[in-house]
């Protein structure tokens, strides 16, 4: 990869390892998520200080509940799409210089 990246090639490139394929796929999703939710802290999501009782009593008197299963969905959904369009399978064995 070192060398491959020396050269101005895609180290990254799914094909290059069993590694990058599903680093590169998380990526993707976490990318799809900071645009769909605004973040990926769970904090800023929610606007809930999770340290302190008052902050998980606003968390739950809030609809953050809701809201929150309702985000674990639609994740839940484009994984499932990721994993079925082959974004998420480690790619085949390469062959010895893989």
């Amino acid at each position: 990869m070192i060398a491959m990246m020396a050269f101005g090639g895609n180290a990254l490139g799914d094909s290059i390892n069993k590694f990058n394929k599903p680093m590169n796929t998380g990526y993707r999703i976490s990318r799809w998520f900071r645009k769909e939710f605004g973040s990926t802290q769970c904090q800023e999501i929610t606007q809930c200080d999770f340290s302190s009782t008052d902050g998980v009593g606003k968390y739950v008197e809030s609809g953050c509940v809701t809201r929150c299963r309702t985000i674990a969905e639609k994740v839940a959904e484009r994984v499932q799409k990721a994993l079925k369009s082959g974004g998420g399978r480690a790619s085949p064995p390469m062959g010895p210089r893989g």
